[in-house]
C-alpha cells in the first residue's frame, strides 16, 4: 500500500508543479499541458481503484482476525470507525509524515525542495490529545471530488396503514432534499524553526507535526458545530436549520433525558451525547437530595463506560459554555477527500536557515437528518455566560 500512496503523491506533485509553473508565469494551459493532466488524472483514478480494493480486502481480512467476544459484530461499521481514530493510527500517521517530511537525519529522502512535500491518503481524521473528541463519533465518508451532493431528510411522516382491496395506498413523507456541497480547506502553518535545531533535536520535527495535526482536527471539530456555512467555513450544526432544541430543565441529567425523548418520538436512535468537561463533572458529582450520596456507585462513576442514560458521552470543548448536543445515529456525516497534506517550506527562510511546516486537509459537514440532532442547554438561560 505504501507504494500506491507514494505513486499517488507523485502524481499530485506533478500536477501541482505544472499548475504552479503556469500560474507563476501568468500563462494559460497549453494543449500539451491538458494532455499531461488528463493522463495523470487517469493514472490517479487507477491508483485510487487499487487503494479502494486494498482497503476492501483489509476490511474483509479483519473480520476473520477479530477475537471471539471482542467488541463489534464484524460488520465493519463500528469497528472501522474506531480504527480511524485509534491512538495507534494517530501515532503511525504522525510518525510516517514526520519521517518523510522532516528536514533532518530521520527523513527518508534527500533534503530538497522537490521532496519536501508529502500527500498522504488516509481514513484517519482525528489526532486527539483528549481521550475522545466529537470527530470520533461522526461517520466519515471520503468523496472523490471537492464538489459533491448528498440527500437531506427534512420530514419523517409514516402513514403506513391497513388498506382495503382496491383502495388507494397511503403515502409516507420523507422530505428528501438534494444538497450540493463542497469541501473546504482547513490549514495552518508552524512558526519558523531553525533548520539545524530540527536536525539536532531528536523528534522535534515529529513534535511540530503532532501539534499541527492536533490543531487541524481541533479546528475541524469547532467548525462542525459553529461553522457559518459561508465559504470558506463549513456549515456547522449551530447554523443548520431543522435542528431540534431542548431548554434546560432541573439539571443536566433531566435535560439530556428530555432531549432523548425528542429523538425517540421521531424514531431516531441516539448515538452520542456531546458535553463540555465541566458539565460532565456536574453529572459525575450528582448526589441524592436526601442522604447526599453520589448517584453513581463506582467512585463516583466508571469513567471507562462514560455513558448517560445508556448513550456514550463525548467530552469536547467545542460546544459553547452552557450548551450540549445529542446526536442520532446517521443524522450527521463528515465528508473529506481523505488526504492530509504536509509540506515543509525550505525556501522562504533561506537567508535565516529557517523552515516552516504546513498541514492541511479538506472537509464538509453534512446534516443528513437535522431533526436527528438536539441542541440543549446545560444551565438556565439567564445563567449562561
Amino acid at each position: 500500500m505504501d507504494k500506491l500512496l507514494e505513486q499517488r503523491a507523485q502524481l499530485v506533485r506533478q500536477a501541482k508543479g505544472l499548475l504552479n509553473e503556469r500560474q507563476n508565469a501568468n500563462q494559460s494551459l497549453t494543449s500539451e499541458d491538458r494532455t499531461k493532466l488528463k493522463g495523470w488524472s487517469d493514472e490517479l483514478d487507477a491508483v485510487e481503484a487499487k487503494l479502494d480494493a486494498f482497503k476492501s480486502d483489509a476490511g474483509l481480512l479483519a473480520r476473520f482476525k477479530t477475537p471471539l467476544g471482542s467488541q463489534g459484530d464484524g460488520s465493519g461499521s463500528d469497528g472501522d470507525q474506531a480504527d480511524f481514530f485509534s491512538r495507534r493510527a494517530a501515532k503511525n500517521l504522525a510518525d510516517r509524515l514526520a519521517r518523510k517530511t522532516a528536514p533532518g537525519p530521520e527523513a527518508e529522502k534527500a533534503y530538497t525542495l522537490e521532496n519536501a512535500t508529502e500527500v498522504v491518503l488516509t481514513d484517519f481524521v482525528g489526532l486527539p490529545h483528549r481521550p475522545t473528541t466529537l470527530l470520533e463519533v461522526l461517520p466519515v465518508e471520503r468523496v472523490q471530488s471537492p464538489t459533491f451532493r448528498f440527500v437531506r431528510q427534512s420530514v419523517r411522516t409514516n402513514n403506513a396503514a391497513p388498506v382495503a382491496p382496491g383502495s388507494t395506498k397511503p403515502t409516507s413523507l420523507f422530505g428528501l432534499v438534494p444538497v450540493d456541497a463542497q469541501l473546504h480547506v482547513v490549514a495552518h502553518l508552524s512558526e519558523p524553526v531553525d533548520k539545524y535545531l530540527a536536525q539536532d533535536v531528536p523528534n522535534l520535527a515529529r513534535f511540530v507535526q503532532n501539534e499541527l495535526s492536533y490543531g487541524l482536527f481541533e479546528a475541524v471539530e469547532k467548525q462542525v458545530l459553529d461553522g457559518t456555512g459561508v465559504a470558506p467555513q463549513l456549515r456547522g450544526l449551530n447554523n443548520t436549520s431543522g435542528v431540534q432544541v431542548q431548554a434546560f430543565d432541573t439539571d443536566v441529567l433531566t435535560t439530556v433525558r428530555k432531549a432523548l425523548t425528542k429523538l425517540e418520538l421521531l424514531g431516531y436512535v441516539p448515538s452520542a451525547v456531546v458535553l463540555r468537561p465541566e458539565d460532565w463533572e456536574q453529572v459525575e458529582l450528582s448526589q441524592t437530595s436526601g442522604s447526599g450520596e453520589y448517584l453513581f456507585a463506582q467512585s463516583p462513576v466508571d469513567r471507562s463506560e462514560q455513558k448517560l442514560w445508556g448513550v456514550p458521552v463525548v467530552l469536547s470543548t467545542a460546544p459553547a459554555t452552557g450548551k450540549g448536543f445529542l446526536l442520532a445515529s446517521g443524522a450527521v456525516k463528515l465528508y473529506t477527500d481523505g488526504v492530509v497534506a504536509t509540506e515543509w517550506d525550505l525556501s522562504t527562510g533561506f537567508d535565516k536557515n529557517e523552515v516552516r511546516l504546513r498541514v492541511e486537509s479538506r472537509y464538509e459537514l453534512g446534516a443528513l437528518a437535522p431533526a436527528g440532532v438536539v441542541k440543549f442547554d446545560t444551565v438556565e438561560e439567564d445563567e449562561t455566560p
